[in-house]
């Protein structure tokens, strides 16, 4: 198998959002906590420090053009998702692979992040279009691992499950969860659906 898969792509379908009665809203701060423990966010980037360091941590992920102003980094994404897909010169990964902590920054001690959480997310709601379900269609949400030479090699000698993890992190490997985290930020789905799908 390891001299003849290329890539693993995982896959699970959640239900989208109606685009005609979701509603944005501020989430509790230890409602904030847990969402950041749960997908393994970045801190800095969820809370705000004020213009100046905010726009700091933008020029440091390589945004040219925008400024977050009194916003979080993930705020200021949530406005211009587009900037996700944007590669920063400094790692050469996409801006989606960098909001999450890297498994170095998961294993330090974790410190208390300075400023004020500031995250906001969507909600179903239900109206006559939705047949008061508030959700609309489905979309999938996905997690792609490239079979390196190194991860070939690891699956041969039958690494395990976290061995392998750590090994697809090093290439900007993001979750299936985290991936539909992405997709619940822009308002696409839920934190909610997420987790029910992926918990299953």
């Amino acid at each position: 198998i390891a001299s003849t898969v290329n890539t693993v792509i995982g896959q699970r379908l959640v239900r989208k959002l109606c685009p005609n009665c979701r509603e944005k809203f501020t989430l509790e701060p230890q409602m904030i906590d847990k969402v950041i423990s749960n997908f393994n966010l970045k801190k800095e980037f969820v809370f705000t420090e004020g213009k100046e360091a905010e726009n700091k941590k933008m020029k440091m992920l390589g945004i040219k053009g925008k400024e977050a102003g009194d916003k979080s980094i993930l705020q200021a994404l949530q406005e211009n998702p587009e900037l996700l897909d944007q590669v920063s010169n400094e790692s050469g990964r996409e801006l989606r692979h960098q909001i999450f902590e890297t498994e170095a920054e998961e294993k330090s001690v974790s410190k208390k992040q300075p400023g004020k959480a500031a995250l906001e997310l969507y909600k179903a709601v239900g109206c006559s279009k939705c047949e008061q379900t508030g959700y609309k269609g489905r979309m999938g949400i996905y997690e792609v691992i490239e079979v390196t030479d190194e991860m070939g090699s690891m699956i041969v000698k039958k690494s395990s499950e976290d061995e392998l993890t750590s090994e697809a992190k090093k290439s900007g490997f993001i979750s299936m969860h985290q991936d539909g985290f992405i997709k619940a930020l822009d308002g696409t789905t839920t934190i909610e659906e997420i987790i029910r799908v992926t918990k299953e």
